[in-house]
This record gives C-alpha cells, sequence and structure tokens, in this order.
C-alpha cells in the first residue's frame, strides 16, 4: 500500500522527495488536488494560482512592512528623549594650539521667544579663567540674534598641562553648552569654530512627559560609625 505522499488523487506518481520543510507545500497540493477534481482545474493550474497569490501577498506585506519602517522608524518609537527642563548640549569641540595660540567661538544666539530674554555666557571647569566673552551678558527682544565671541589665550609661557577643557554655557529662557578641549601640543593650527543656538521656551505637552520626575542627587554616601 502506496503512503498517499507518493501519488497524487489523479493516480500520477509524485516523485518529490518528502522533507520536513516541505509539508506545508504537499498540504497546498493536496488541497489544490481535490478542490481541482470538484471544478475540474488541473493540479499545475491550481498550483500556479497559489504561486502568483503567495508572491502577491509577499510583495503586498513587503510594501507595508517598508512604508511602516519609514513612517514609524524602528527602535525610535520608544525612545525617550531628554527631559526639557535639562541642558541643551551643542556638541564638543577640539582644536591644538601652540605656546601664544589664539582660538575663538563665535555663538550665534537666537531668542525665538515672543518676549525678552537675558543671554549670559561663562565658563565652567578648572581652567575656566582662560577664557574670555565678548558680550558676557546682553538681552534679546523678541526673534532678535547676537553673536558672542568666547576667547582662549594660550599663555606665552610653556603651559604645565597638555589638554585644557572647558563647559561653554549660554544661560537664556533655556541653558545652553558646548564642550571645547584644547591640545597644547605645540603645535598651531585652526581654532575657530561657530555654534548656533536657537533658545526657545518648550510649550508642547510630550507623550513622554510623565516618565520624568525631578529627583535630587542623593548626596554624599554616610557610613555609619
Amino acid at each position: 500500500m502506496k503512503h498517499s505522499r507518493d501519488c497524487c488523487p489523479d493516480g500520477h506518481h509524485d516523485h518529490r522527495p518528502f522533507v520536513p520543510g516541505g509539508i506545508v507545500r504537499n498540504l497546498v497540493d493536496t488541497q489544490l488536488a481535490l478542490g481541482g477534481s470538484l471544478i475540474g482545474i488541473p493540479l499545475a493550474v491550481g498550483r500556479g494560482l497559489w504561486d502568483i497569490a503567495a508572491g502577491l501577498s509577499a510583495g503586498a506585506i513587503g510594501a507595508v512592512s517598508e512604508f511602516g519602517d519609514r513612517v514609524f522608524p524602528r527602535n525610535s518609537c520608544c525612545d525617550i528623549p531628554p527631559a526639557c527642563w535639562m541642558p541643551i548640549g551643542h556638541g564638543e569641540l577640539c582644536c591644538e594650539l601652540g605656546v601664544g595660540g589664539h582660538g575663538q567661538i563665535w555663538l550665534h544666539v537666537t531668542n525665538e521667544d515672543y518676549r525678552p530674554h537675558v543671554y549670559t555666557a561663562k565658563a565652567a571647569g578648572p581652567d575656566a579663567a582662560l577664557f574670555t566673552f565678548s558680550p558676557a551678558q546682553v538681552t534679546l527682544g523678541p526673534k532678535e540674534r547676537t553673536v558672542i565671541t568666547c576667547t582662549f589665550d594660550l599663555p606665552p609661557s610653556q603651559p604645565t598641562k597638555r589638554l585644557i577643557e572647558a563647559v561653554i554655557w549660554v544661560l537664556g529662557c533655556r541653558n545652553h553648552f558646548v564642550r571645547w578641549r584644547i591640545d597644547t601640543c605645540g603645535k598651531h593650527r585652526h581654532c575657530c569654530h561657530d555654534v548656533c543656538i536657537e533658545d526657545c521656551p518648550d510649550y508642547i505637552v510630550h507623550w513622554y512627559d510623565h516618565f520624568y520626575c525631578r529627583r535630587p542627587c542623593p548626596g554624599p554616601l554616610t557610613m555609619p560609625k
């Protein structure tokens, strides 16, 4: 007695090898053959229609998937941005200066709000005294713009440390910062940068706002005596 998978209902032998990966296809062929025998459609025709339908389905699924990736990029729909009250970083600047070298950052500050704001520029860090600002403070009306120049002058004597770093702050409606690293390696290279700062309050209620709460730092650990 032959196994049902060794022959087709129309009496023709099917010599295709039986493998686990072909179980689904064999079942489909059986259904097509049984249905075709009822309505008079040969197995080959039914199998061709199945292949066309499967190809169209795969193409449609691929198109929908590609459209979804464009509208809803993967690994981004649930990313939580920094809280709106956190300082806004504008990257890190690096340059090399020799003894007596001179470097500058032009901070292009724009008040995008509908009311005036006072803007203060300053440096923070152990080497903050080596950085100067002009002007150090300015008031901008709605939509006004100005340029604050941050200047660094390397002393004419050999510096005691090779790497000088500072955080350059612009404090307005929101707090903005850029990190400036200067390598005093003895080679003077171009050290002029432009940084654009568009300052505006965040008037939008975001879906992720409820994830945040203002928690102070826990402070130093106190060990029991």
